[in-house]
Protein backbone atom coordinates (compact mmCIF):
# COMPACT_ATOMS: atom_id res chain seq x y z
CA UNK A 1 0.00 0.00 0.00
CA UNK A 2 1.40 3.57 -1.23
CA UNK A 3 2.02 5.70 2.16
CA UNK A 4 -0.57 8.61 2.28
CA UNK A 5 2.43 11.20 2.29
CA UNK A 6 4.52 10.88 -0.41
CA UNK A 7 7.92 12.73 -0.22
CA UNK A 8 9.98 14.29 -2.41
CA UNK A 9 13.22 16.66 -2.63
CA UNK A 10 14.33 18.96 -5.46
CA UNK A 11 17.59 20.16 -6.91
CA UNK A 12 16.92 22.94 -4.69
CA UNK A 13 16.68 21.10 -1.30
CA UNK A 14 13.19 22.14 -1.00
CA UNK A 15 11.00 19.08 0.31
CA UNK A 16 7.05 18.45 -1.18
CA UNK A 17 4.93 16.03 1.43
CA UNK A 18 2.26 15.83 -0.87
CA UNK A 19 -1.05 14.01 1.07
CA UNK A 20 -2.63 11.18 -0.98
CA UNK A 21 -4.79 8.99 0.93
CA UNK A 22 -5.14 5.71 -0.95
CA UNK A 23 -8.63 4.80 -1.72
CA UNK A 24 -10.35 7.66 -0.24
CA UNK A 25 -12.03 10.85 -2.16
CA UNK A 26 -10.31 13.16 0.56
CA UNK A 27 -7.57 13.32 3.04
CA UNK A 28 -8.53 12.98 6.42
CA UNK A 29 -6.29 12.20 9.69
CA UNK A 30 -7.70 8.92 10.47
CA UNK A 31 -4.98 6.55 11.89
CA UNK A 32 -2.80 5.63 8.94
CA UNK A 33 -2.83 9.54 7.99
CA UNK A 34 -1.58 10.24 11.76
CA UNK A 35 1.12 7.75 11.68
CA UNK A 36 2.57 8.70 8.51
CA UNK A 37 2.26 12.63 9.27
CA UNK A 38 4.27 12.26 12.60
CA UNK A 39 6.92 9.85 11.14
CA UNK A 40 7.29 12.77 8.01
CA UNK A 41 8.10 15.22 10.07
CA UNK A 42 10.10 13.67 12.33
CA UNK A 43 12.76 12.83 9.64
CA UNK A 44 12.07 16.27 8.07
CA UNK A 45 13.76 17.13 12.01
CA UNK A 46 16.51 15.18 11.53
CA UNK A 47 17.38 15.77 8.05
CA UNK A 48 16.66 19.54 8.42
CA UNK A 49 20.59 21.05 7.77
CA UNK A 50 20.16 19.40 4.41
CA UNK A 51 16.52 21.38 2.79
CA UNK A 52 16.08 24.36 2.40
CA UNK A 53 11.91 24.68 3.01
CA UNK A 54 8.86 22.22 3.43
CA UNK A 55 6.00 22.51 1.16
CA UNK A 56 2.62 20.97 1.99
CA UNK A 57 0.29 20.05 -0.75
CA UNK A 58 -2.13 17.72 -2.01
CA UNK A 59 -2.08 15.21 -4.89
CA UNK A 60 -6.50 15.75 -4.61
CA UNK A 61 -9.22 18.18 -5.42
CA UNK A 62 -9.08 19.49 -1.35
CA UNK A 63 -6.03 19.90 0.74
CA UNK A 64 -7.42 18.46 3.78
CA UNK A 65 -10.19 17.32 5.24
CA UNK A 66 -9.42 16.89 8.79
CA UNK A 67 -10.36 14.38 11.94
CA UNK A 68 -11.92 11.35 10.90
CA UNK A 69 -15.19 11.71 12.59
CA UNK A 70 -16.38 8.44 12.75
CA UNK A 71 -13.29 7.59 15.09
CA UNK A 72 -14.34 10.61 16.93
CA UNK A 73 -17.98 9.79 17.12
CA UNK A 74 -16.96 6.74 18.80
CA UNK A 75 -14.87 7.38 21.40
CA UNK A 76 -15.99 7.48 25.30
CA UNK A 77 -15.03 8.85 28.99
CA UNK A 78 -13.06 5.43 28.94
CA UNK A 79 -11.01 6.66 25.94
CA UNK A 80 -9.59 9.70 27.42
CA UNK A 81 -6.13 8.74 28.11
CA UNK A 82 -5.76 6.87 24.77
CA UNK A 83 -6.91 10.26 22.89
CA UNK A 84 -4.70 12.29 25.41
CA UNK A 85 -1.59 10.68 24.07
CA UNK A 86 -2.95 10.55 20.29
CA UNK A 87 -3.45 14.52 20.28
CA UNK A 88 0.03 15.23 22.00
CA UNK A 89 1.90 13.30 19.57
CA UNK A 90 0.43 15.29 16.54
CA UNK A 91 0.55 18.46 18.08
CA UNK A 92 3.80 17.81 19.41
CA UNK A 93 5.14 17.26 15.67
CA UNK A 94 3.09 20.25 14.80
CA UNK A 95 5.08 22.61 17.14
CA UNK A 96 8.16 20.79 16.13
CA UNK A 97 7.65 21.70 12.71
CA UNK A 98 7.01 25.58 13.27
CA UNK A 99 10.22 25.85 15.03
CA UNK A 100 12.53 23.89 12.40
CA UNK A 101 14.16 26.98 11.94
CA UNK A 102 13.46 26.27 8.01
CA UNK A 103 10.25 27.83 6.35
CA UNK A 104 7.49 25.68 5.62
CA UNK A 105 4.35 26.67 3.99
CA UNK A 106 1.10 25.32 3.07
CA UNK A 107 -0.08 25.02 -0.94
CA UNK A 108 -3.84 24.74 -0.32
CA UNK A 109 -5.26 23.69 -3.66
CA UNK A 110 -8.78 23.39 -2.65
CA UNK A 111 -10.43 23.35 0.69
CA UNK A 112 -8.84 22.64 4.47
CA UNK A 113 -11.22 22.45 7.00
CA UNK A 114 -10.82 21.42 10.66
CA UNK A 115 -7.47 19.37 11.42
CA UNK A 116 -6.42 20.11 8.12
CA UNK A 117 -6.85 23.85 8.36
CA UNK A 118 -4.74 23.44 11.91
CA UNK A 119 -1.99 21.87 10.17
CA UNK A 120 -1.90 25.30 7.57
CA UNK A 121 -1.89 27.06 10.60
CA UNK A 122 0.99 25.36 11.74
CA UNK A 123 3.02 26.60 8.50
CA UNK A 124 4.83 29.77 8.28
CA UNK A 125 3.32 30.61 5.07
CA UNK A 126 -0.41 30.14 3.06
CA UNK A 127 -0.77 30.26 -0.43
CA UNK A 128 -4.09 29.69 -1.63
CA UNK A 129 -5.44 29.02 -5.07
CA UNK A 130 -8.63 31.82 -5.08
CA UNK A 131 -11.60 29.59 -5.68
CA UNK A 132 -14.72 30.72 -4.44
CA UNK A 133 -15.91 27.30 -4.07
CA UNK A 134 -12.43 26.27 -1.74
CA UNK A 135 -13.82 26.48 1.91
CA UNK A 136 -11.41 26.98 5.01
CA UNK A 137 -11.88 27.22 8.64
CA UNK A 138 -12.38 25.37 11.59
CA UNK A 139 -15.95 24.11 11.57
CA UNK A 140 -16.01 22.25 14.88
CA UNK A 141 -18.26 23.84 17.49
CA UNK A 142 -20.85 23.27 15.09
CA UNK A 143 -20.26 19.61 15.86
CA UNK A 144 -20.20 20.52 19.40
CA UNK A 145 -16.39 20.12 19.74
CA UNK A 146 -13.78 22.78 19.47
CA UNK A 147 -10.28 22.99 17.41
CA UNK A 148 -8.38 20.34 18.77
CA UNK A 149 -4.59 20.09 17.32
CA UNK A 150 -3.74 24.13 18.01
CA UNK A 151 -6.11 25.71 16.26
CA UNK A 152 -7.47 27.63 19.16
CA UNK A 153 -4.25 28.56 20.67
CA UNK A 154 -2.37 29.54 17.16
CA UNK A 155 -6.09 31.93 15.66
CA UNK A 156 -5.90 33.68 19.58
CA UNK A 157 -2.26 34.25 18.93
CA UNK A 158 -2.46 34.95 14.96
CA UNK A 159 -5.76 37.47 15.04
CA UNK A 160 -5.95 38.38 18.91
CA UNK A 161 -8.41 36.87 21.69
CA UNK A 162 -11.30 39.09 20.53
CA UNK A 163 -11.14 38.58 16.73
CA UNK A 164 -10.53 34.98 16.74
CA UNK A 165 -13.90 34.37 18.57
CA UNK A 166 -15.99 34.67 15.67
CA UNK A 167 -14.51 31.95 13.53
CA UNK A 168 -13.50 29.67 17.11
CA UNK A 169 -17.40 29.87 18.41
CA UNK A 170 -19.52 30.02 14.89
CA UNK A 171 -17.39 27.49 13.06
CA UNK A 172 -18.35 28.99 9.88
CA UNK A 173 -15.95 28.21 6.48
CA UNK A 174 -14.83 30.84 4.47
CA UNK A 175 -13.30 31.14 1.13
CA UNK A 176 -9.80 32.14 0.12
CA UNK A 177 -10.70 36.09 -0.09
CA UNK A 178 -11.94 36.20 2.95
CA UNK A 179 -8.98 34.27 4.66
CA UNK A 180 -6.55 36.45 2.56
CA UNK A 181 -8.48 39.89 3.68
CA UNK A 182 -8.16 38.42 7.43
CA UNK A 183 -4.79 37.69 7.23
CA UNK A 184 -5.65 33.42 7.86
CA UNK A 185 -3.75 33.33 4.26
CA UNK A 186 -0.70 35.25 2.89
CA UNK A 187 -1.05 34.94 -0.95
CA UNK A 188 -3.62 34.03 -3.28
CA UNK A 189 -2.33 32.15 -7.34
CA UNK A 190 -5.07 31.01 -9.75
CA UNK A 191 -3.64 27.18 -10.11
CA UNK A 192 -1.71 24.36 -9.21
CA UNK A 193 1.64 25.48 -11.30
CA UNK A 194 1.40 29.26 -9.56
CA UNK A 195 0.70 27.81 -6.21
CA UNK A 196 3.64 25.46 -5.78
CA UNK A 197 6.15 27.94 -8.17
CA UNK A 198 5.02 30.89 -5.20
CA UNK A 199 5.57 28.33 -2.74
CA UNK A 200 8.85 27.66 -4.00
CA UNK A 201 9.81 31.04 -4.40
CA UNK A 202 9.03 32.22 -0.32
CA UNK A 203 11.25 29.13 0.43
CA UNK A 204 14.33 29.89 -1.44
CA UNK A 205 13.52 33.92 -0.13
CA UNK A 206 13.37 33.06 3.39
CA UNK A 207 16.39 30.91 4.45
CA UNK A 208 14.61 31.13 8.37
CA UNK A 209 11.31 31.42 9.57
CA UNK A 210 9.31 32.17 12.78
CA UNK A 211 5.81 32.06 13.52
CA UNK A 212 4.98 35.61 14.67
CA UNK A 213 3.71 33.95 18.29
CA UNK A 214 7.68 33.05 18.62
CA UNK A 215 9.24 36.19 17.91
CA UNK A 216 10.16 38.13 21.11
CA UNK A 217 9.03 41.73 20.06
CA UNK A 218 5.63 40.14 18.92
CA UNK A 219 2.11 42.12 20.18
CA UNK A 220 -0.78 40.04 19.81
CA UNK A 221 -3.39 42.06 18.46
CA UNK A 222 -5.84 43.39 20.83
CA UNK A 223 -3.20 42.52 23.94
CA UNK A 224 -3.21 40.08 26.28
CA UNK A 225 -5.48 39.86 29.41
CA UNK A 226 -4.32 42.36 31.90
CA UNK A 227 -4.77 45.12 29.22
CA UNK A 228 -7.73 47.56 30.40
CA UNK A 229 -9.70 47.44 27.09
CA UNK A 230 -8.74 43.21 26.70
CA UNK A 231 -10.22 42.84 30.53
CA UNK A 232 -13.38 45.16 30.15
CA UNK A 233 -14.15 43.19 27.01
CA UNK A 234 -13.40 39.75 29.10
CA UNK A 235 -15.16 40.80 32.18
CA UNK A 236 -19.12 40.50 29.94
CA UNK A 237 -18.35 37.68 27.24
CA UNK A 238 -19.21 34.62 28.68
CA UNK A 239 -22.39 36.07 30.45
CA UNK A 240 -22.81 37.59 26.98
CA UNK A 241 -22.20 34.23 25.00
CA UNK A 242 -24.54 32.05 27.59
CA UNK A 243 -27.30 34.60 26.54
CA UNK A 244 -26.61 34.01 23.16
CA UNK A 245 -26.11 29.68 23.49
CA UNK A 246 -28.85 29.68 26.71
CA UNK A 247 -26.25 27.47 28.05
CA UNK A 248 -26.95 24.41 25.94
CA UNK A 249 -24.22 24.49 23.99
CA UNK A 250 -20.34 23.80 26.08
CA UNK A 251 -18.42 23.58 22.80
CA UNK A 252 -18.63 27.92 22.38
CA UNK A 253 -17.96 28.52 26.13
CA UNK A 254 -15.39 26.31 26.26
CA UNK A 255 -13.92 27.96 23.58
CA UNK A 256 -14.07 31.08 25.15
CA UNK A 257 -12.28 29.71 28.19
CA UNK A 258 -9.80 27.96 26.68
CA UNK A 259 -8.29 31.30 24.83
CA UNK A 260 -9.09 33.63 28.09
CA UNK A 261 -6.97 31.48 30.15
CA UNK A 262 -4.62 30.51 26.76
CA UNK A 263 -3.89 33.88 26.46
CA UNK A 264 -2.10 34.14 30.17
CA UNK A 265 0.05 31.17 29.56
CA UNK A 266 3.09 29.92 27.42
CA UNK A 267 1.96 28.63 23.70
CA UNK A 268 2.32 25.08 25.19
CA UNK A 269 0.68 25.58 28.40
CA UNK A 270 -2.26 26.67 26.58
CA UNK A 271 -1.74 24.10 23.94
CA UNK A 272 -2.33 21.66 27.28
CA UNK A 273 -5.73 23.62 28.06
CA UNK A 274 -6.65 23.38 24.59
CA UNK A 275 -6.16 19.43 24.49
CA UNK A 276 -8.08 18.34 27.76
CA UNK A 277 -11.19 20.52 26.80
CA UNK A 278 -11.35 19.26 23.26
CA UNK A 279 -11.35 15.80 25.49
CA UNK A 280 -13.96 16.51 27.51
CA UNK A 281 -16.10 17.86 24.69
CA UNK A 282 -15.19 14.78 22.36
CA UNK A 283 -16.33 12.42 24.99
CA UNK A 284 -19.62 14.08 26.10
CA UNK A 285 -23.35 13.75 24.86
CA UNK A 286 -23.62 17.09 22.70
CA UNK A 287 -20.86 16.51 20.99
CA UNK A 288 -22.22 12.76 19.99
CA UNK A 289 -25.73 13.75 19.11
CA UNK A 290 -24.64 17.01 16.70
CA UNK A 291 -22.27 14.37 14.89
CA UNK A 292 -24.87 12.04 15.16
CA UNK A 293 -27.77 14.05 13.35
CA UNK A 294 -25.82 16.62 11.24
CA UNK A 295 -22.86 14.52 10.07
CA UNK A 296 -23.80 10.65 10.02
CA UNK A 297 -27.71 10.69 9.92
CA UNK A 298 -27.50 13.82 7.66
CA UNK A 299 -25.45 12.23 5.25
CA UNK A 300 -26.82 8.78 5.33
CA UNK A 301 -30.20 10.25 4.05
CA UNK A 302 -28.48 12.14 1.19
CA UNK A 303 -26.03 9.52 -0.02
CA UNK A 304 -29.30 7.13 -0.23
CA UNK A 305 -31.87 9.55 -2.11
CA UNK A 306 -33.92 9.70 1.42
CA UNK A 307 -33.84 13.22 1.27
CA UNK A 308 -37.14 14.52 0.76
CA UNK A 309 -38.77 18.01 0.63
CA UNK A 310 -38.99 18.67 3.07
CA UNK A 311 -37.15 16.15 4.50
CA UNK A 312 -39.79 14.27 6.78
CA UNK A 313 -43.30 13.53 5.68
CA UNK A 314 -45.57 16.40 6.14
CA UNK A 315 -48.43 15.02 8.50
CA UNK A 316 -45.23 13.91 11.00
CA UNK A 317 -44.07 18.27 11.24
CA UNK A 318 -47.37 19.59 11.53
CA UNK A 319 -48.21 16.99 14.50
CA UNK A 320 -45.44 17.09 16.59
CA UNK A 321 -45.26 20.97 16.10
CA UNK A 322 -49.10 21.08 16.29
CA UNK A 323 -48.33 19.44 20.10
CA UNK A 324 -45.74 21.77 20.74
CA UNK A 325 -48.20 24.87 20.35
CA UNK A 326 -50.69 23.21 22.20
CA UNK A 327 -48.54 22.50 25.08
CA UNK A 328 -47.75 26.06 25.06
CA UNK A 329 -51.69 26.91 24.88
CA UNK A 330 -52.32 24.15 27.79
CA UNK A 331 -49.83 26.13 29.95
CA UNK A 332 -51.20 29.42 29.05
CA UNK A 333 -54.80 28.37 29.82
CA UNK A 334 -53.87 27.19 33.25
CA UNK A 335 -52.61 30.59 34.35
CA UNK A 336 -49.02 30.31 32.86
CA UNK A 337 -47.09 33.45 32.17
CA UNK A 338 -46.71 34.17 29.02
CA UNK A 339 -43.42 35.47 28.84
CA UNK A 340 -42.28 32.78 30.92
CA UNK A 341 -43.51 29.99 28.05
CA UNK A 342 -41.37 31.77 25.83
CA UNK A 343 -38.32 31.98 27.92
CA UNK A 344 -38.46 28.47 28.91
CA UNK A 345 -38.61 27.54 25.12
CA UNK A 346 -35.70 29.73 24.30
CA UNK A 347 -33.82 28.34 27.56
CA UNK A 348 -34.31 24.77 26.10
CA UNK A 349 -32.86 25.35 23.14
CA UNK A 350 -35.64 25.95 21.03
CA UNK A 351 -35.36 27.84 18.03
CA UNK A 352 -38.86 29.99 19.32
CA UNK A 353 -41.38 29.46 21.64
CA UNK A 354 -44.97 27.56 20.85
CA UNK A 355 -46.22 31.38 21.04
CA UNK A 356 -44.22 32.77 19.31
CA UNK A 357 -45.63 35.63 16.77
CA UNK A 358 -48.63 36.25 19.07
CA UNK A 359 -49.68 39.50 20.97
CA UNK A 360 -48.28 38.61 24.57
CA UNK A 361 -50.30 41.76 26.20
CA UNK A 362 -53.51 40.09 24.43
CA UNK A 363 -52.22 36.78 25.86
CA UNK A 364 -52.25 38.24 28.80
CA UNK A 365 -55.58 40.15 28.95
CA UNK A 366 -57.36 36.41 27.59
CA UNK A 367 -55.52 33.79 29.93
CA UNK A 368 -55.58 35.61 33.24
CA UNK A 369 -52.60 34.33 35.31
CA UNK A 370 -52.35 32.99 38.12
CA UNK A 371 -50.26 33.04 41.05
CA UNK A 372 -48.66 29.21 41.01
CA UNK A 373 -46.53 29.53 38.06
CA UNK A 374 -44.22 26.62 36.21
CA UNK A 375 -40.90 26.40 37.09
CA UNK A 376 -38.33 26.79 33.96
CA UNK A 377 -37.21 23.19 34.00
CA UNK A 378 -40.71 22.41 34.40
CA UNK A 379 -41.57 24.56 31.06
CA UNK A 380 -38.43 23.12 29.28
CA UNK A 381 -39.49 19.26 30.15
CA UNK A 382 -42.87 19.65 28.96
CA UNK A 383 -42.09 21.29 25.21
CA UNK A 384 -39.68 18.45 25.11
CA UNK A 385 -41.72 15.91 26.14
CA UNK A 386 -44.35 17.03 24.26
CA UNK A 387 -42.73 16.56 20.67
CA UNK A 388 -40.64 13.40 21.52
CA UNK A 389 -43.60 11.41 22.59
CA UNK A 390 -45.66 12.56 19.60
CA UNK A 391 -42.79 11.69 16.88
CA UNK A 392 -42.89 8.18 18.86
CA UNK A 393 -46.45 7.61 18.38
CA UNK A 394 -46.34 8.31 14.66
CA UNK A 395 -42.91 5.79 14.16
CA UNK A 396 -44.87 3.50 15.81
CA UNK A 397 -47.95 4.23 13.85
CA UNK A 398 -45.73 4.39 10.43
CA UNK A 399 -46.21 7.89 9.62
CA UNK A 400 -42.39 8.49 9.45
CA UNK A 401 -40.03 5.76 7.64
CA UNK A 402 -36.87 6.14 9.55
CA UNK A 403 -35.76 7.59 12.70
CA UNK A 404 -33.02 9.66 11.09
CA UNK A 405 -36.10 11.41 9.32
CA UNK A 406 -37.24 12.20 12.56
CA UNK A 407 -34.27 13.51 14.39
CA UNK A 408 -33.05 16.01 11.46
CA UNK A 409 -36.54 16.84 10.17
CA UNK A 410 -37.65 17.69 14.31
CA UNK A 411 -34.23 20.12 13.76
CA UNK A 412 -34.23 21.15 10.81
CA UNK A 413 -37.63 22.09 10.46
CA UNK A 414 -39.68 22.60 13.29
CA UNK A 415 -36.92 24.11 15.63
CA UNK A 416 -36.30 21.38 18.06
CA UNK A 417 -33.07 21.78 19.76
CA UNK A 418 -29.84 20.95 18.13
CA UNK A 419 -28.12 20.32 21.30
CA UNK A 420 -30.25 17.13 21.39
CA UNK A 421 -29.60 15.52 18.20
CA UNK A 422 -33.49 15.23 17.46
CA UNK A 423 -36.70 14.31 18.88
CA UNK A 424 -35.64 10.24 19.28
CA UNK A 425 -31.43 10.96 20.08
CA UNK A 426 -33.69 12.84 23.38
CA UNK A 427 -35.10 10.38 24.28
CA UNK A 428 -32.19 8.08 24.07
CA UNK A 429 -29.75 10.32 25.75
CA UNK A 430 -32.59 11.21 28.63
CA UNK A 431 -32.51 7.20 29.06
CA UNK A 432 -35.37 5.91 27.75
CA UNK A 433 -36.67 4.00 31.01
CA UNK A 434 -35.92 7.57 33.04
CA UNK A 435 -38.03 9.39 29.95
CA UNK A 436 -40.97 6.59 30.70
CA UNK A 437 -40.50 7.75 34.54
CA UNK A 438 -40.87 11.07 33.32
CA UNK A 439 -43.50 11.27 31.06
CA UNK A 440 -45.44 8.82 33.80
CA UNK A 441 -44.76 11.90 36.20
CA UNK A 442 -45.89 14.54 33.20
CA UNK A 443 -49.26 12.25 32.30
CA UNK A 444 -50.54 12.76 36.32
CA UNK A 445 -49.77 16.46 36.49
CA UNK A 446 -50.36 17.65 33.29
CA UNK A 447 -52.71 15.00 30.44
CA UNK A 448 -52.39 12.01 28.60
CA UNK A 449 -51.05 13.59 25.94
CA UNK A 450 -47.69 13.06 28.06
CA UNK A 451 -48.39 9.34 28.69
CA UNK A 452 -45.88 6.89 27.19
CA UNK A 453 -46.31 5.20 23.71
CA UNK A 454 -46.09 1.67 23.73
CA UNK A 455 -43.63 1.20 21.39
CA UNK A 456 -41.24 3.21 24.06
CA UNK A 457 -42.50 1.21 27.07
CA UNK A 458 -41.07 -1.95 24.76
CA UNK A 459 -38.08 -0.82 23.89
CA UNK A 460 -37.44 -0.04 27.29
CA UNK A 461 -38.56 -4.00 28.17
CA UNK A 462 -36.47 -5.07 25.27
CA UNK A 463 -33.15 -2.86 26.30
CA UNK A 464 -33.08 -1.42 23.18
CA UNK A 465 -32.78 2.53 21.87
CA UNK A 466 -34.05 4.64 19.02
Amino acid sequence: MTAPILYAKDSDDIVTLTFNSEGQRVNTLNDEMRDCLIETIERVVKEKDSIAGVIFASAKSTFFAGGDLNYLYQLKAEDADQLFDQISTVKRAFRQLETLGKPVVAAINGSAVGGGFELALACHYRICINEAKTQLGLPEASLGLLPGLGGVVRMNRLLGLINSQTFLQEGKLFNPAHAYEQGLVHALVNDQVELLNAAREWILSRPHALQPWDQPDYNVPGGRPGDFELDRWIATAMDQLIARTNGCYPAPEAILSCSIEGMKLSFDQADLIETQAFIGLVTGSVAKNLMGTFWFQLNSLRAGGALPKPISPKDFNERVYDAFVQEGLAMLDAGQDPATIESGALAAGFLAGPLAGLDQASLIRAFPQTQAQCAEQEVKDRLLFCMALESVRLFQQEAIAAVSLGNVGSVMELGFPRWTGGVFQFLNQYGLSQAVDRSLELARQYGEQFSAPDLLVEKVRQGGQF
